[in-house]
Order: C-alpha cells, then structure tokens, then sequence
C-alpha cells in the first residue's frame, strides 16, 4: 500500500483566489514556486532551478487561509496529496497535443518563519473587524548565509 502526502515549501506567486462552489464551500487556488536547492560547486546560472506549483485548497483550511490576507511572496508551507491530470489539447490547425500537469490538493497550510515574519494573526475566538489580517514581510536571506535546505 502506498500513500501519496507532500509537503512543499515556497513563497506565493500571487494572492490566492477564494472561491464558491454552488453548494457554498469556499475553494481557494493559487500558485506556489519552490526553489530546489542545488550542491554549492555549481554555476549560478545552473542554481537557477524554480518549479511552479499549482494548489487547491478546500472548506475551513481554504477559508482561513483567505481571511488570513496573505498574498504574493508570502513564503508558505503546504501539505497535501499530488495529482497529475493528462489531457489532450487541439490547436488553431487541428493539430493535437498531450498535455499534463500536476497540482497539490492542500489539507494542511502554514505561514514558514524562516525568512519572513507575521503580525496581526489572531484567532477566530479574538478576530474583530480591524485585526486578523496577516502582514507577512518576505525576505531573502543573506547571500553569505548558509542554506540548511537539503541538497536533491
């Protein structure tokens, strides 16, 4: 028996989008880049490794995350089951194409501390109209800063 759980690390490519199904139960999607660390005694140029990650996140996880006012370059981690969809696309000249992609279905989302802080977040007990807004700082770290990252 196999189990297919994740989980990504990235900072957000944009503010993540809440929506409604018929039914009601917020949907929020968005888009995640992963840097993958690479061994130190390669070119810059080949340290240059992004991957984009689509996400899905569903009911109370993806309500909070909304209300939670992190957007673009948050650094975030999540967690979740992968899913790889297939399909086949046609062009303007009849000609077809098998495409692919693989998103990540979120049960579990965090804001990561490791470069970036968080204030304001208070819980569903304390929120009021003016506070449970996060204002996340992204940041990088210092170029002479050692990554503990795992190489891949």
């Amino acid at each position: 028996m196999s189990h297919n759980y994740v989980q990504i690390e990235g900072r957000l490519t944009g503010d993540p989008e809440l929506r409604f199904t018929k039914n009601g139960d917020p949907v929020l999607n968005g888009s995640v880049a992963v840097w993958r660390p690479q061994r130190q005694d390669i070119s810059e140029e080949d340290r240059k490794n992004d991957h984009f990650f689509n996400f899905t996140v569903f009911g109370d996880v993806a309500k909070n995350m909304a209300e939670s006012g992190i957007g673009k370059g948050t650094m975030v981690i999540l967690s979740g089951e992968l899913n790889h969809d297939t399909w086949t696309s046609t062009d303007s000249s009849g000609n077809e194409e098998n495409r692919s992609t693989v998103k990540l279905f979120v049960r579990e989302a965090g804001v990561s501390f490791k470069f970036q802080t968080v204030t304001g977040v208070a819980s569903s007990k304390e929120k009021s109209s003016n506070t449970g807004k996060a204002k996340a700082k992204p940041s990088r770290p210092p170029e002479d800063e050692e990554d503990d990252s795992e190489a891949f």
